[in-house]
């Protein structure tokens, strides 16, 4: 069973910087409907298709940019199939709307 911490917004913002490019769980409200979405990710830098990047920092307006795996997946599983799939799978986490986040072993349950 996985150690269940509690930790600040502050703290979310300092482990996801300290944790790189390991995959985490992430479970957040949605901004545009107000939904809980509960996401296996891979915290990630812009997409490497793009070279012109995302023409601004992300973290500097409160977001994190990460790759969504289950899109990754299904995208896979459609190509198998001979089928486009256009989603690329990167999605922005907004650091305010965190309300867990699973890494290292820990369950943090964000308070504040």
């Amino acid at each position: 069973m996985k150690e269940r911490v509690t930790a600040n917004r502050s703290e979310i913002r300092s482990l996801l910087a300290s944790n790189g490019t390991k995959f985490i769980g992430v479970t957040f409200v949605k901004k545009g409907d107000g939904n809980v979405r509960i996401m296996n990710a891979n915290p990630s830098p812009a997409p490497k298709e793009n070279s012109k990047g995302l023409g601004y920092n992300p973290e500097a307006k409160g977001m994190k940019l990460m790759f969504d795996m289950k899109i990754r997946t299904a995208r896979k599983n459609a190509m198998r199939n001979g089928v486009e799939h256009k989603d690329e799978g990167y999605r922005m986490v907004t650091f305010d709307r965190i309300t867990e986040l699973r890494m290292g072993g820990k369950v943090y349950t964000v308070v504040g």
